[in-house]
């Protein structure tokens, strides 16, 4: 009986489970610790991995050196042709060029010459008088619809 020792009382050495691609992985994920909304993303990255710990990883993150638990990242995938951003933070995104309409090229509008066109639009003048002349029966509101009011209102 006194040869016996007692049982231990606690993992004196945790092992945990590591992925094979993990150890030769150039990028990884890392989660976030949040409460996140609705179809957000659980993990932020890819970031290039600047050197590698038996329990942690120095990541080059938003150009920031990082220490981080080995138990925390996820391998990333990345194709040795593509550059991210976030492992170059010296290269800003391109932006798409939007060019404002001038007010030359809104005001004219090019319309054929045309015996049909000149027909309609005789008619659309004379829709235009005949609307005139009810605008005494018909206001406008500030959003633009048009307000009849019965005729027992209108005096």
């Amino acid at each position: 009986m006194q040869s016996l020792s007692p049982a231990q009382t606690r993992i004196q050495q945790r092992r945990v489970f590591i992925p094979t691609e993990l150890l030769t992985c150039s990028h990884v994920f890392i989660p976030i610790d949040a409460v996140r909304k609705p179809l957000q993303q659980t993990h932020e990255g890819s970031f290039r991995v600047i050197s590698r710990r038996e329990k942690f990883f120095k990541v080059d993150r938003h150009g920031r050196v990082d220490t981080i638990n080995i138990e925390r990242l996820k391998a990333a995938y990345v194709d040795d042709g593509i550059v991210h951003a976030s492992s170059r933070p010296d290269v800003m995104p391109a932006r798409p060029m939007i060019e404002a309409p001038t007010s030359e090229s809104s005001s004219q509008i090019a319309v054929p010459a045309t015996i049909s066109n000149e027909a309609t639009v005789s008619r659309s003048n004379q829709q235009c008088t005949n609307s005139l002349s009810d605008q005494d029966e018909t206001s406008v509101s500030r959003s633009g619809r048009r307000i009849v009011l019965p005729a027992r209102l209108r005096d």
